[in-house]
């Protein structure tokens, strides 16, 4: 049994998930990345949105979802990002941004640069979130790995609303 825009528990219980405003006065960057099939190709999508949800930007980056975080808060900088929600659907990503990894990672660097990254920003919050929370930054990035054409028209949209 399929459970579309619902996350199945070890119980096979459905539960519905959905992207959350973030706090007034906030702005919620999602990041998403694939890796599609044999190729290996891997690439990320992010976006940010306000407190209402209005759209604020997006961007594609072809990477691994931490090395791609690097840009997609470079962008939130360039905007003059005050407030910022990091939302994404890896948990290894969060968590290594949110705490000091033990030892040697083989990405230490890619965290650093994403912890020097986010000092720039007076106030953020790094957050986990289940894949269907991020689908609107998944569904850019299918778009875009798919079509390179295309230019995200809001009305293109499906699946992207906050309700």
């Amino acid at each position: 049994m399929g459970c579309r825009g619902y996350s199945t528990t070890a119980s096979s219980a459905c539960r519905f998930v959905s992207w959350v405003l973030p706090p007034r006065d906030w702005w919620k960057l999602n990041v998403d990345s694939s890796v599609f099939g044999a190729s290996g190709d891997a690439g990320v999508e992010g976006l940010i949105r306000d407190h209402a949800g209005k759209w604020i930007m997006s961007f594609s980056v072809m990477a691994a979802e931490l090395g791609a975080l690097q840009s997609d808060l470079e962008q939130a900088l360039s905007i003059g990002c005050a407030h910022l929600e990091v939302e994404s659907d890896s948990l290894e990503t969060t968590q290594f941004i949110s705490s000091s990894p033990a030892g040697y990672h083989p990405r230490s660097h890619l965290i650093s640069d994403a912890r020097l990254l986010l000092s720039g920003i007076p106030q953020f919050r790094v957050l986990h979130t289940l894949h269907e929370g991020n689908r609107c930054a998944d569904f850019l990035y299918s778009k875009l790995a798919l079509d390179q054409t295309w230019a995200s028209p809001l009305a293109d949209l499906g699946g992207c609303s906050s309700s």
